[in-house]
């Protein structure tokens, strides 16, 4: 019963990070994306990318979390 009370915890902490990362995911395609339109505006695209690099540490983050959470709940 224990086992799966914290199991069942820990899904729910997986469901977060996973959304967390598909958020994160989704974000850095729309930026990339903005990039590949040739963006004419200096500004905009040094704000672009800032924000992929950003993101590229917050994907392999949640990438971990993820990975690491569903071990457990295996």
């Amino acid at each position: 019963m224990q086992r799966l009370i914290e199991a069942t915890l820990i899904k729910n902490i997986l469901d977060k990070y996973q959304i967390r990362y598909d958020e994160c995911q989704a974000q850095w395609d729309k930026d990339c994306q903005e990039l590949k339109d040739n963006i004419v505006d200096a500004d905009r695209k040094d704000f672009l990318l800032t924000d992929i690099a950003n993101i590229n540490i917050q994907l392999s983050a949640y990438e971990c979390i993820v990975k690491d959470l569903k071990e457990l709940i295996k």
